[in-house]
């Protein structure tokens, strides 16, 4: 098999796979079109539910997920006080917490590679043996010269004087573009190109350097986008039933909402289930009543004490319910009237419809190619984090959102499918019919000729 002494992660953000592909093929991208098409390609990577940047990383990061780094949104709620106490990882120096909260006993890539590692520019930099520190001018305005120095001049950034094995970048741009101007529009597409620049730079100096030969070049996404046509307000959308935002709940919406209540006054205790059919001062049904929010087709949450490693997940909808019940990572999906993600209408999904558990990489194969690819694995995972997960999961038609038209979070085939290119010099260019992000550690940890920790992604080699 073929190894490598370097590899080097591009993580583009917000980027669909179809769009990547289709302006790789037509030479848009030129530098990803003349440097980085050889090699393993997959059209089909099912990055994470709900698809949002900071689970989306961790996982491309950790081979692992939510249930297993414990780290749920890119805002939560830490229920270890009576307090309301929010985790908001946009708000500077507080995003970089992430590499504390998560959980230790799960390993970051850059713990299990032996060698320099660098992140640049990664908010996931835990075990890195540099990352961006708080020097954060050089890397938002030049993404290619911090990663051309430490392979260039290694003592600069290193103890050892030695390029680094591995280097995680990441393109943020296209991201904030794409939330203002859309996936369509002239501004998204020039902030993709801009980054092409970067990556071809890159590319450049490293073959001038003798370096390009022995590095893996590995690219994919966070997770796609969609384009919605309506947009409403959370809180005056509950203020009408006398509940007031971080008060008497705690709530993120955009295409999928997040919700948490309170038993009384003390954040600490989850609002029971009968609290919750009379809650706050008009005693409403808050599953009834979040279900009929505007736009919102279903809601999702635990049923009773559910542990980590077996509960049931409930599934509502306004013309049906189900059930999820998972055990020790496999999961069974059942439903009543109307199948509430549309697997009984399609030929592969429909197999999984038995009354059997099954694996991850079961569900992967039978609806990577569908909407809602994998959820019946990603719910138990994302809603059973102990004191960290919200009370309901709620999901819209993408149509109607409560926060940035331009965005993503749903689980549809367009926001969950992105790109995935691992190239390198005398890689074969092979198609993989379909992958999963928690798959990219593993693969890099083989090619990098690593020890492969315990991880619920497995090698595409």
């Amino acid at each position: 098999m073929q190894k490598f002494n370097h590899a080097i992660l591009f993580i583009i953000d917000d980027v669909r796979a179809d769009q990547f592909f289709d302006l790789v093929e037509k030479g848009y991208l030129k530098n990803i079109s003349e440097y980085l098409t050889d090699g393993l390609y997959c059209k089909n990577c099912i990055t994470t539910f709900p698809t949002i940047t900071v689970p989306a990383h961790t996982t491309i990061l950790t081979g692992q997920y939510p249930d297993g780094y414990d780290v749920p949104l890119l805002k939560w709620v830490d229920r270890n006080y009576a307090k309301l106490t929010e985790i908001d990882y946009t708000k500077g120096i507080i995003g970089l917490e992430i590499n504390d909260h998560m959980n230790r006993s799960v390993k970051t890539i850059y713990e299990l590679v032996n060698g320099n590692t660098f992140s640049a520019f990664e908010f996931l930099f835990r075990g890195a043996t540099r990352d961006f520190g708080f020097n954060r001018q050089e890397f938002f305005t030049s993404l290619d010269k911090p990663v051309i120095n430490s392979f260039l001049n290694p003592s600069d950034y290193f103890e050892e004087n030695e390029a680094p094995k591995f280097c995680a970048c990441w393109y943020f741009d296209s991201d904030v573009i794409l939330h203002e101007y859309g996936s369509e529009s002239d501004t998204y597409l020039k902030s993709l190109r801009k980054i092409d620049r970067y990556i071809g730079r890159i590319i450049k100096k490293l073959k001038e350097n003798n370096y390009f030969d022995d590095t893996l070049f590995i690219i994919t996404s966070d997770h796609g986008n969609y384009t919605a046509n309506v947009q409403r307000d959370l809180s005056s959308s509950l203020e009408k039933f006398g509940l007031i935002r971080n008060k008497d709940y705690w709530g993120e919406f955009g295409g999928v909402g997040f919700f948490n209540f309170k038993e009384e006054n003390d954040w600490r205790q989850r609002a029971s289930y009968d609290k919750m059919t009379k809650y706050g001062p008009n005693k409403v049904n808050i599953f009834e009543t979040i279900l009929n929010l505007d736009g919102v087709q279903q809601i999702y949450y635990r049923d009773g004490d559910c542990r980590k490693d077996k509960g049931i997940i409930q599934l509502k909808s306004h013309d049906g319910e189900g059930i999820i019940e998972y055990d020790n990572g496999k999961t069974k999906y059942s439903y009543e009237k109307n199948d509430l993600f549309g697997y009984e209408k399609d030929p592969k999904a429909s197999k999984l419809l038995d009354g059997k558990f099954h694996s991850i990489d079961e569900w992967l194969e039978h609806t990577y190619h569908i909407d809602n690819p994998i959820i019946v694995d990603q719910l138990p995972r994302f809603l059973n984090i102990d004191k960290r997960s919200v009370d309901i999961v709620a999901v819209t038609d993408a149509k109607t959102v409560y926060h940035h038209l331009f965005s993503h979070d749903v689980c549809h085939r367009n926001t969950m499918n992105v790109p995935l290119i691992m190239s390198g010099k005398g890689l074969e260019k092979k198609e993989i019919p379909f992958a999963k992000t928690s798959d990219i550690t593993p693969t890099i940890l083989k090619f990098l000729g690593e020890k492969i920790d315990s991880m619920v992604g497995k090698p595409l080699i």
